[in-house]
């Protein structure tokens, strides 16, 4: 009797322990597989909101062509969500552009976007304009002599700068053998380094100046700055870079006689003329961005004015003839230019003001002055960048927060930044 009592307690034992063990395994499978499904499940979300991320940023913009990354990465170079495109084009609002997608596809307020912008050195390109009449022949010969120079050391020192010069029409030879014209022996070509003459690119710029008309003579700068900038440098103006222009005269632009006579008005107001043309210039300068640096370039030998400047060169004009290092030629400097020189200062000074430049007078002969004032032009020049792109609400807490990131290909720099999107229901 008592072995078949403790038989089947032994029996019911057994049960319960394998009845224990099944009820164990259960539990554990049917918790892993409930586990496995919300990772699944949670998994699958994520997957979504890659896949509407990716299929967000791969959708073109109409009017360029270029895929929502690919504006990123254009606005990443620049360093601004605004991109200009040209005149067919525009400017197109990267912030804009991005909003009513994502909020089209995960809600308004529900989604973030993070793109930090790397700083990247950008171009320094420079149209600079030279007034060519005789006056000139002082200064622009020092410039084609050590603006070169300038850039090649700048270039050194991790600066990417190119100029192009325009020379105005003209082409006086000066005494000391010097033309003032874009000779290759004067100005070296390079492919950051360039002098054209203005009438390169003059037929092209005058259906785009405001008065319908080209650069008019070799005073002309203010006209001649429109054209540059409008037509820009010889590589064309480029993406995310530092424009400027820089302009050199001792004149008014179209010149300093009033009335074409060799006599000096002491008001601005008189010169109609170089007040249209410097119209031309600043519309021009707001309108690309490229804000005016003017120089003034010196027009007499002492600053108390009691003698004009003794520049000399070859040219059979009205002015007075003077003996110049034993050769006969012409002394241009007379009563116009010596006495003008407030009104110049003051025209020049309200092109650059007007325009966010700065004017510059020069003064002394010296041809380090002229290399410190472009200099210090040149060493001005920051890059306005954003450091980050940061667009849509505040990512909350407590939330369940989905975040993918999706590398940024800045094709333009060979190089990639990362784009966090942040989404929460």
């Amino acid at each position: 009797m008592k072995g078949q009592i403790f038989e089947t307690l032994s029996f019911l034992i057994l049960a319960m322990a394998i009845i224990g063990i099944i009820i164990l395994m259960r539990i554990y499978l049917i918790g892993g597989f409930t586990k496995t499904f919300l990772n699944l499940a949670e998994r699958h979300t994520d997957e979504g909101v890659r896949a509407g991320v990716n299929a967000l940023l791969a959708t073109t913009e109409e009017k360029t062509g270029k895929t929502q990354l690919e504006l990123i990465g254009i606005s990443a170079f620049v360093g601004n969500t605004t991109l200009n495109f040209g005149p067919a084009v525009g400017n197109i609002d990267v912030v804009k552009e991005l909003t009513w997608r994502f909020d089209a596809e995960f809600g308004k307020n529900h989604w973030h976007i993070n793109v930090p912008y790397p700083y990247i050195t950008p171009d320094i390109q420079i149209v600079m304009v030279l007034d060519s009449s005789s006056s000139m022949c002082y200064s622009v010969p020092i410039i084609s002599q050590k603006l070169p120079q300038i850039v090649d050391q700048l270039r050194q020192n991790g600066k990417r700068v190119s100029i192009t010069i325009y020379m105005l029409p003209g082409s006086v030879k000066c005494c000391n053998g010097f033309t003032l014209a874009c000779s290759p022996g004067q100005f070296p070509e390079k492919s950051y380094f360039h002098c054209k003459p203005i009438e390169e690119i003059q037929n092209d710029c005058a259906t785009k100046l405001p008065s319908g008309t080209s650069v008019q003579t070799d005073e002309d700068y203010a006209d001649g700055l429109a054209c540059a900038i409008e037509s820009g440098p010889a590589e064309g103006w480029k993406s995310g870079s530092i424009k400027l222009a820089i302009g050199s005269s001792d004149e008014l632009s179209l010149g300093s006689e009033c009335g074409g006579g060799l006599t000096c008005c002491p008001s601005l107001s008189a010169y109609p003329s170089a007040i249209q043309s410097g119209n031309n210039a600043i519309q021009a300068s707001i309108k690309n961005d490229v804000p005016l640096y003017m120089i003034q370039a010196v027009d007499y030998a002492d600053r108390q004015r009691t003698q004009c400047g003794n520049i000399c060169f070859y040219e059979s004009e009205n002015y007075y003839n003077c003996n110049c290092n034993g050769e006969t030629c012409t002394c241009p400097l007379t009563d116009p230019q010596c006495k003008c020189t407030d009104v110049v200062t003051q025209f020049q000074q309200n092109l650059s003001e007007s325009t966010g430049g700065q004017a510059y007078i020069l003064n002394d002969l010296s041809g380090q002055d002229i290399v410190d004032k472009i200099q210090t032009i040149i060493n001005s020049q920051q890059q306005n960048r954003i450091p980050e792109l940061n667009i849509g609400a505040a990512v909350p807490v407590g939330k369940n927060i989905r975040a993918v990131n999706i590398p940024v290909p800045i094709s333009l720099a060979g190089m990639f930044t990362n784009a966090t999107i942040y989404e929460w229901s």
